[in-house]
């Protein structure tokens, strides 16, 4: 056997076509300049402008006559900025070909509303900076876990592991330029991993690979629990974390051994039956070597994805969260001098620490960031996640504050004492306000990621959206209870599940039917009140003093919670007429 094996992660796959000569689009209000075959996007952006401008002129006190708009392309990255002097703003996106980064249609949109408005602020008042240069990547898209461009750390770990063992392996990811079907023909194994929402993709992915005589092997959070449905579509199935397993199926397979012997497999039996080769040990997650994304052809040479992860699973135990079902509750971290190193080729751009939960060892963290500060490894600005408790912590809060944190995505979940109790959260409702203040304090913003529980009903959303209103919380997202398979929400909700259409669980569509409501009710409920919070007077007045990346973060949630009830119109259809029926899950 030829030792080569192909790691795909099974997400959304963008593909642009090249660009052309120079064509308009124009009415009284604006002039758009756009690249020949960029038709479908400019109109996109073209009426998302002109959507905006009334109550945007209305709310400014300001007015712009016709706007010229260009619409291009930069080889940095991804932005756009407002130029007074000439009276216009430009719109950049990243090149289809670098393999860097992809956007989606609303991408020229959701930047031109955000310029746009700089515009009539700037053009009216004076003492502020005529030229802005934003940088805009990783935002927000009409699917929250799709709308992520980074690739994902763990498989990228797992090359590297393959690599380190002599193995020639290639790395893909289907969100990123580049990836196509064909090229896995070559393959002997092809590994995909994937999340529950990802599920129809990559089962397609794998039963086309495994028509062309590949072993196929799945992973990720879905498979690991659902190892009988998923070994309808492939060989074998690593449970929980495979950076021993995977390798060790790829040398039993290398051989021509049987597998029975690596922990942490499913397969089939001859007889049909599946066996399980029982569970593997805890990964010694500081012994593991960095992620290697030269593996992936989609990687262009110098450009590291600015993505790293200093530490795996949570102490925590939220009965609705996968990853300690996958990861367990024992807290694991590399060392100090390995996160560094990692960092230092991506100093000079916007770092994702794509932790769990970066602040879970207090003393841990403030190690980290002070060895950051005293060897000159701060990155231009970084993001995580963290709990409402690390909040009152006002050492670590400095120590982020030095390093450049700009934001941290906090897991508040409710603002209801009960909910909060039967989620397993260790904060009360005054501790979440203590969080908000103090970060703010800092200067850090603060994403707040809701869950509404099946038993709450269309009040408990209002409650949520008038407590982030008033708590100045900087964006937020809410999400409808998600009984994701493995997790105790999934088993408690068995008998109340809609349908069993893996697409929808991803947290923005209702899938199990509330106690206290329709499942239609609810589900309007949590978009009208992200319409509200997301609303155009609140765009225009999100600008905070050291926070102005706000402004362009609630342009995005403006358009995209719009173009979502677009794209799932007939979802809210089948919903409102009681299509689907808790009592017979699809």
């Amino acid at each position: 056997m030829r030792r080569r094996c192909s790691i795909l992660l099974c997400l959304l796959l963008l593909a642009l076509p090249a660009y052309g000569q120079w064509k308009t689009l124009k009415n009284d209000n604006f002039v758009l300049f756009y690249p020949a075959g960029r038709e479908a996007l400019a109109l996109d952006a073209f009426q998302a402008l002109e959507l905006v401008r009334p109550r945007a002129e209305k709310l400014t006190g300001n007015q712009t006559g016709r706007m010229p708009v260009v619409l291009g392309e930069m080889g940095i990255v991804p932005y756009g900025f407002t130029d007074l002097s000439f009276r216009r703003i430009h719109l950049f996106n990243y090149p289809d070909s670098t393999g860097e980064l992809s956007y989606t249609p609303s991408w020229w949109a959701q930047v031109g509303i955000h310029e746009y408005i700089h515009y009539l602020h700037l053009s009216k008042s004076s003492g502020i900076p005529g030229l802005l240069a934003l940088l805009f990547g990783n935002n927000m898209s009409a699917n929250v876990y799709s709308r992520s461009i980074l690739p994902r750390v763990g498989m990228a770990t797992l090359g590297a592991i393959l690599k380190r063992l002599g193995y020639e392996c290639d790395l893909y990811y289907q969100s990123m330029p580049g990836m196509k079907e064909e090229r896995l023909r070559r393959y002997d194994i092809v590994g995909i991993s994937f999340l529950t929402n990802q599920t129809p993709e990559a089962y397609a992915l794998a039963d086309s690979a495994k028509r062309d005589g590949a072993t196929i092997v799945l992973g990720g959070p879905h498979a690991t629990f659902m190892a009988e449905e998923a070994l309808g579509h492939c060989d074998y199935v690593v449970v929980g974390e495979g950076d021993a397993s995977f390798p060790g199926l790829v040398a039993a397979l290398a051989k021509e051994e049987s597998p029975s012997t690596v922990p942490g497999l499913a397969y089939r039996l001859p007889t049909g039956e599946v066996h399980h080769t029982g569970p593997a040990d805890a990964v010694d997650y500081a012994g593991l070597p960095s992620p290697d994304f030269s593996l992936s052809p989609q990687v262009k040479p110098g450009r590291i994805p600015p993505i790293i992860a200093t530490s795996r699973g949570c102490p925590h135990n939220c009965t609705f969260c996968i990853v300690t079902s996958v990861f367990g509750r024992r807290y694991r971290f590399k060392r100090n001098e390995q996160t560094i190193d990692e960092l230092q080729p991506i100093l000079n751009r916007s770092v994702c620490i794509a932790d769990d939960n970066f602040c879970a060892h207090p003393a841990r963290t403030k190690s980290l960031l002070r060895d950051m500060i005293e060897q000159r490894a701060v990155p231009l600005r970084w993001a995580g996640e963290m709990t409402v408790k690390a909040g009152s912590d006002e050492e670590l809060l400095g120590l982020m504050r030095q390093t450049r944190c700009r934001t941290m995505y906090v897991g508040i979940e409710s603002v209801n004492a009960g909910t909060l109790k039967k989620y397993g959260k260790s904060h009360d409702v005054e501790a979440i306000g203590r969080c908000v203040e103090n970060l703010h304090r800092h200067n850090i913003g603060i994403h707040g990621m809701f869950v509404v529980d099946m038993t709450d009903n269309v009040q408990a959303v209002r409650e949520i959206v008038d407590y982030a209103i008033a708590a100045d919380i900087d964006t937020i997202q809410i999400f409808a209870l998600t009984p994701y398979p493995g997790t105790t929400t999934w088993r408690e909700l068995q008998d109340r599940l809609l349908h069993r259409e893996w697409k929808y669980y991803d947290g923005m569509h209702v899938v199990a039917e509330p106690a206290n409501c329709s499942a239609y009710d609810l589900q309007m409920a949590i978009v009208r009140g992200m319409q509200r919070f997301y609303g155009l007077r609140r765009v225009v007045g999100a600008y905070r003093r050291r926070r102005g990346w706000r402004l362009k973060y609630m342009a995005g949630g403006y358009y995209i919670i719009r173009r979502w009830v677009r794209e799932n119109a007939g979802y809210l259809e089948r919903l409102r007429t009681g299509y689907y029926s808790p009592s017979a899950p699809a």
